[in-house]
């Protein structure tokens, strides 16, 4: 994985976040499901939790308004220029620039870690588990969202793509491309992301699928269809766990015992 590229696109990426999910309904539903998933493990508040890889922080915000005391991390410096201007002068999160491996946080220490969407970039996913689960105290929840390898593969064989979904199943990555630059990520499965949380030393590990109706569908059939009928169905297919790996992205969690 190439950190240094990563960084890059999500500094390019900064000044757009925001809208690419205020705009994109396919964005703001999986991100929506993901925050309704995550809200039944956390544990009630108040209490602290990171947020690792929080992009501008549109989860730092729910956290903070749900009342949890919230520990921001971020790497791309875009990112965090953001971050500091829009909880400049709160006392309730603590914003820091790291990467998954490089941050300071005292082991047992914090509630709970959600990851949505970063742990994928991370070069050594299975390292970076570690940490995320050492930080947590007994009893404490690790909750991460990834890209589905199958939902990549599938997609890609709609488009017509069938050569490079071929080989995006035999190597388990995928490419998140930004005007000209290219970030590569891990692509997960149901059982392989249950196997790595198992392996970072989690219990009760749950895995979930995300947008199934995209991954069925295809993004445009699907986004039609959840403009018309909303997310309720979505919620329907999501709580079926043999359906996640149908999903375009995986959202799990286990607790540290």
């Amino acid at each position: 994985m190439n950190e240094g590229g990563t960084l890059r696109l999500y500094d390019a990426f900064a000044a757009s976040y925001d809208d690419a999910f205020e705009s994109d309904p396919v964005r703001a539903s999986y991100d929506e499901l993901a925050w309704e998933l995550a809200r039944l493990i956390l544990p009630q508040p108040p209490g602290v939790v990171v947020d690792a890889g929080c992009g501008t922080g549109r989860w730092v915000a729910r956290l903070l308004d749900a009342g949890y005391q919230v520990i921001a991390i971020e790497p791309a410096s875009g990112m965090q220029q953001i971050l500091q201007q829009r909880f400049a002068g709160r006392d309730d999160v603590e914003i820091r620039q790291n990467s998954f491996d490089d941050a300071s946080i005292e082991s047992g220490s914090v509630d709970a870690v959600v990851a949505m969407g970063s742990l994928q970039y991370s070069p050594y996913p299975a390292a970076s588990l570690v940490h995320m689960v050492n930080w947590v105290r007994p009893g404490g929840v690790v909750c991460v969202h990834v890209d589905s390898l199958l939902g990549v593969v599938l997609e890609l064989i709609r488009l017509g793509r069938t050569e490079e979904a071929i080989q995006r199943a035999q190597d388990g990555s995928g490419i998140f491309t930004l005007g000209e630059e290219a970030a590569r990520l891990q692509l997960f499965d149901r059982v392989t992301l249950k196997a790595a949380l198992e392996d970072a030393g989690l219990i009760g590990v749950d895995v979930r699928g995300l947008r199934i109706g995209a991954g069925a569908l295809g993004r445009a059939a699907s986004s039609a269809r959840l403009e018309a009928s909303g997310l309720n169905e979505e919620r329907q297919l999501t709580a079926v766990p043999a359906l996640a790996d149908a999903g375009k992205h995986l959202i799990a969690w286990g607790w540290r015992p």
